[in-house]
Parts: structure tokens; sequence; C-alpha cells
């Protein structure tokens, strides 16, 4: 039985991934979206299969609060999880959370902050979550060959098939909503940054050039984990 803690921001493909993994497994998972402000919990997979793995997912918080947060889940379950960074392209993320247009979700200097802060996790830069498993979702959504790496460092059954299905989750894609549910791959989801004309967004994005030093890097690299 395998427990994961996950650590992204809203709009960054995460729930796909979630619920990818949880496919790939043999386990039922209680999954608790949103921990800190929402904690919907949601039973998934496998449920026949007792007694239930935990997902849990944090977002919009920084790695070092994500570190502390791993240690209390721990010791209030009494399990051990495995922490897994997931980060997007940071334009389509921002693009993404900027057509959604909640209240909540929004895109300002600290949220793009945050975004370089779980990059440079990601790239072992930082180093303050041992073993923790990136996981880049451009790479995940367009490369055979990446996923199946990530489902052995994963511990999930072995395969290279993408992720058709569009989560419930977040109400489907800022963009498409459900539109595409089962036919995940014709998304858009690679290019949302040319849908939005919009030149505030961009202004406040373009202040911020470590994002495309991290993107740069986060293409060039098929580091998993260290």
């Amino acid at each position: 039985m395998k427990n994961y803690a996950v650590l992204s921001i809203m709009r960054s493909g995460h729930h796909a991934i979630i619920e990818w993994i949880i496919n790939l497994s043999n386990f039922g998972f209680l999954f608790h979206n949103n921990y800190l402000y929402e904690n919907n919990i949601s039973i998934l997979g496998n449920k026949k299969n007792k007694p239930y793995s935990r997902i849990i997912n944090f977002e919009d918080i920084s790695v070092e609060q994500f570190a502390k947060e791993l240690n209390t889940i721990s010791l209030k379950y009494n399990q051990t999880f495995i922490p897994v960074i997931i980060v997007r392209n940071p334009f389509n993320t921002f693009a993404s959370r900027w057509i959604h247009k909640s209240s909540y979700i929004t895109v300002n200097d600290h949220i793009i902050n945050l975004w370089v802060d779980h990059a440079a996790e990601l790239l072992r830069e930082t180093k303050l979550i041992d073993n923790a498993i990136g996981i880049y979702f451009d790479h995940w959504f367009q490369f055979g060959q990446y996923r199946e790496k990530l489902t052995k460092l994963l511990g999930i059954q072995c395969s290279d098939k993408p992720h058709k299905k569009v989560s419930n989750f977040g109400g489907g894609s800022s963009f498409d909503g459900l539109k595409y549910k089962g036919i995940a791959t014709s998304m858009n989801v690679l290019t949302r940054w040319n849908e939005v004309n919009d030149k505030l967004l961009k202004t406040i994005v373009l202040k911020h050039p470590e994002c495309n030093h991290y993107l740069n890097k986060l293409e060039k690299s098929i580091v998993l984990t260290e």
C-alpha cells in the first residue's frame, strides 16, 4: 500500500496526474483534495481493495510549508507518504488561472514566486524535501517514455499510455471544461498562453525573468528524482 502527498499550484494539471496514478494502482484511495483549504475527501480507484491508501493534495503553498505538512500528516495518519511535486509550464499555468476567473485563483507576484519555488525543488536545486518525485506536466502529457519512467518511481503499474480522462476536480479545464472528456489528449494544454490576449497578465508575468530561466531548465531536463 502506497500513500502520496502532492504539491502543486492550482491549474497545473495535477488532478489529471493524480487520477492517472490511481488508475495505474491496485488500491482504493482516499483522495484529500486541496487539503489545507477544502479537504474534500473522495474514494477513488479499486474501492473493494481495503484498507484504502491516501493521496493528499496541497495547493498554492511553498515547498518549505509542504515539508512541514508532510511531517504533520505522517504523524496524524501514522503513515508514510511519498512526496510528489508537479509543475507545469508557467505561462500555461498562469493563463489557465487567469481565464478561470475565480476570486481565489489569481495570478500575482506571490503565485509566480511559488511557481519558481516549486520548479527549483523539482530540479533539486533547493533539496528541501527528501526523495521527492518531480513531475513536469508537459513532459508527462507528451512523452510515453517519461510516463513509463514515472510509473517505476511511483511504484505503480508500468505504462507509457496517455491519460485520456478530463478530471472532474476543479471543474475540468479552465478553457474547455469537460468538453474533451475521454479524449483529453486532444486538448491544447501546451499552448494555453497563446489563447489569452491579455496585456495585464503578460505584464505581470514578464516582470519575472526567472520563469523563463526555470522553464528552459525544465524543458531540457529529464531528471525525475535524485
